[in-house]
């Protein structure tokens, strides 16, 4: 029962219940957005450039997956 509380999906059925059973959903602009392809604007964007990427975290680092997003939590450096 818990479970079914938590359950967030984009699936066309699970989006029409999204304001239902998420209130936070229920905003006038939330997502899915409808973004119109014909009508976006392409941009060039620059690479991205991946500094200290290969730089070793302090750990044990916590991974939580909440069902529609997932949050890491670093801690600070002794």
């Amino acid at each position: 029962l818990l479970a079914d509380c938590h359950r967030f999906g984009y699936s066309q059925a699970e989006q029409r219940r999204w304001s239902k059973k998420h209130g936070h959903c229920a905003g006038k602009y939330q997502s899915p957005i409808a973004i119109n392809s014909r009508k976006a604007i392409h941009l060039t964007m620059p690479a991205l450039e991946m500094v200290g990427y290969h730089n070793l975290l302090p750990g044990p680092i916590l991974i939580h997956n909440n069902g529609h997003s997932v949050s890491l939590t670093i801690p600070k450096p002794s």
